[in-house]
C-alpha cells in the first residue's frame, strides 16, 4: 500500500540483499492506494522461499504467493 510508509524502501532493501537471485521486478499501480508488485527470482527452491518469506513479513505487504517452476534440466 501506498500509505504504508518506507514499503517500497523495504521491499526494494531486500531485492537488493538478495540481489543474485532477483531477475526483474515490476510495479503496478492498481487505484489510488494499492499497488501490485511481481518479482522474477531465479535459484534453489528453498533460497527462494526464503526470500519470499522476507518479502512477505514487511508490513504493509497485503498478499504475496511464491510459484515455483523447473527449467526441468536436473531432473532424473
Amino acid at each position: 500500500k501506498h500509505d504504508q510508509r518506507g514499503l517500497s524502501d523495504k521491499l526494494a532493501d531486500v531485492q537488493h540483499h538478495h540481489h543474485k537471485e532477483v531477475l526483474v521486478t515490476t510495479h503496478v499501480h492498481l487505484d489510488e492506494t494499492r499497488c501490485a508488485e511481481v518479482i522474477v527470482l531465479r535459484g534453489k527452491a528453498s533460497r527462494l522461499a526464503h526470500i519470499a518469506d522476507e518479502l512477505r513479513k514487511q508490513r504493509g505487504v497485503l498478499h504475496a504467493a511464491l510459484s515455483i517452476s523447473s527449467t526441468g534440466r536436473q531432473l532424473p
